[in-house]
């Protein structure tokens, strides 16, 4: 009688492992199965013919020239993603706005912040996904969309920031891929 006391304890904690690691097993399979949420926001922007266009984007912010070019069948015009960008206002950094009625066919967007310094060259750029939690409604002007970044001229490292002497001369350029891999690139020469 007091041995199977003893495993009485030890049954009840394997079938208690047994249960939680048949759940985690099942929630974990749910979870690789299930389709990944869609926005619901609107498609209504035009698909251009499958010439390549080059398109003078109208103008907003600082931006001085502009160029848009878009390639493939179903590639992007400037009514699909916008970017408006502006200097902030101590002129250490630029806020970026990508601009659209809707990020649901947008694979991801590349950005490249190239500049001079007293120092030489420097620049910024990165790839990012746009994602639900990213994009923005308050504050448009437009009822569009709009996913932000600010690309800082200088360094940061544990919230210590050297900024860039004399920066100018900034040519920002911004590729778009929507899911069908076709790609748009916006040129801009920007100043402040």
């Amino acid at each position: 009688m007091t041995a199977q006391r003893g495993f009485a304890p030890i049954i009840i904690i394997l079938i208690i492992l047994l249960a939680g690691t048949s759940i985690f097993v099942a929630a974990n399979t749910f979870l690789k199965t299930s389709p990944k949420p869609a926005l619901n926001l609107p498609e209504n922007t035009p698909l251009p013919t499958s010439k390549p266009t080059t398109t003078p984007l109208a103008t907003s912010g600082p931006a001085t020239t502009q160029s848009k070019t878009s390639q493939g069948s179903t590639g992007l015009t400037s009514d699909n993603v916008d970017v408006v960008a502006y200097p902030r206002s101590d002129n250490k950094a630029f806020y970026v706005d990508f601009k659209a009625f809707s990020f649901v066919n947008i694979a991801s967007i590349y950005y490249n912040l190239n500049y001079d310094t007293d120092a030489g060259a420097r620049g910024v750029e990165t790839t990012f996904l746009p994602t639900a939690d990213q994009i923005k409604t308050v504050g448009s002007t437009d009822s569009k969309l709009y996913i932000r970044r600010e690309l800082l001229l200088g360094t940061c490292s544990k919230n210590v920031c050297v900024y860039d002497s004399n920066p100018k001369n900034f040519r920002l350029t911004v590729t778009t891929k929507n899911n069908s891999g076709d790609k748009s690139t916006q040129v801009k020469t920007l100043n402040f």
